[in-house]
């Protein structure tokens, strides 16, 4: 059956230390920068909304010869607490970037999952950190992937560095959650892209301005983009989907597309061999289609496909 999210993306550019008043605390400064930008996209009613990496981070931190973790420490209370009530006022989720910090006096880079009720469900800690956070700040690496029950489906999480890595990917594969959320201080490039495909999940980017806030679909494809003027992006995304490849199924498509017309919405992109399947019905879901036709996941093609290569390799 069709499962609309509503889904917001912002990219931001970072917040000033040297335009804050002095009467002004950083807490209260944060939460006002927060509270502007979160604004422009309140209006939409999304069911979740995705900030990017340590976003309330100022930009000249450094200048002011201010220790970032001492800053967040200060702040971490308040901007919570700010956007709990936030989450429950507006009963809308929030993936809320910051550092964590733990008994031992280790960091993480994390990301708080806060849900309608404006409670705290969990977190995500960065599992690929780069060395600079550990010298600098003290920070650890997470152990695990972590996915979220929300109420609209299952939401995995990764920040900046981990984009890169297979092995954090393979993980999540494996939870085959309903969507990704990327949360990063660089752009990602075609590894959003890439990491959207490899998981067959929609993947929402929050980054760093001038890098775009943009939702990917399982395919790999741009479906929604904040522009430079507009940093932000809101869009309503199916999650009752399946993936296929064209490899003995392409027969079936048209069968689907005659019995069901426009309550079914197929996308085979150019050059790739999977076709997005999508229910657009509440009679039936996607995966429903893939049992009266007899279709094949692209991931199960996948596995037979190597099994039959291993099954018939060559001796020399």
């Amino acid at each position: 059956m069709a499962r609309y999210v509503r889904v917001a993306s912002l990219s931001m550019k970072r917040c000033l230390l040297s335009e804050k008043p002095d009467n002004v605390s950083y807490a209260d400064y944060a939460k006002s920068f927060l509270s502007t930008h979160i604004g422009k996209v309140l209006s939409q009613k999304p069911d979740i909304i995705v900030l990017y990496e340590l976003c309330v981070r100022p930009s000249d931190y450094y200048a002011k010869h201010i220790n970032s973790i001492l800053y967040y420490k200060e702040i971490f209370d308040e901007v919570l607490s700010f956007l709990c009530t936030l989450a429950r006022e507006k009963r809308v989720y929030i993936a809320y970037p910051t550092y964590r910090f733990c008994e031992d006096g280790t960091n993480r880079n994390s990301v708080l999952m806060i849900d309608r009720d404006g409670n705290v469900m969990g977190h995500y800690d960065k599992n690929h950190i780069v060395v600079t956070e550990t010298s600098r700040n003290n920070v650890l690496a997470g152990r695990e992937e972590t996915v979220f029950e929300c109420d609209f489906g299952t939401v995995g999480v990764v920040v900046c560095f981990d984009l890169n890595f297979e092995e954090i990917r393979a993980r999540y594969k494996k939870r085959n959650p309903d969507l990704m959320l990327f949360c990063s201080d660089y752009g990602g490039g075609m590894m959003k892209n890439f990491f959207a495909y490899d998981t067959r999940t929609y993947l929402v980017s929050a980054c760093h301005y001038p890098a775009p806030a943009d939702i990917i679909d399982p395919m790999g494809k741009v479906v929604a983009s904040g522009s430079n003027y507009f940093p932000y992006c809101v869009a309503d995304i199916n999650l009752d989907y399946v993936v296929c490849h064209l490899d003995f199924n392409e027969g079936k498509f048209q069968k689907i597309a005659q019995k069901y017309g426009n309550k079914v919405k197929m996308d085979v992109p150019s050059f790739l061999g999977p076709c997005l399947i999508t229910s657009e019905s509440d009679e039936f879901s996607a995966m429903d289609l893939v049992k009266e036709f007899g279709l094949e996941l692209v991931n199960d093609y996948i596995e037979r496909s190597l099994k039959h290569r291993y099954d018939n390799m060559s001796d020399f």
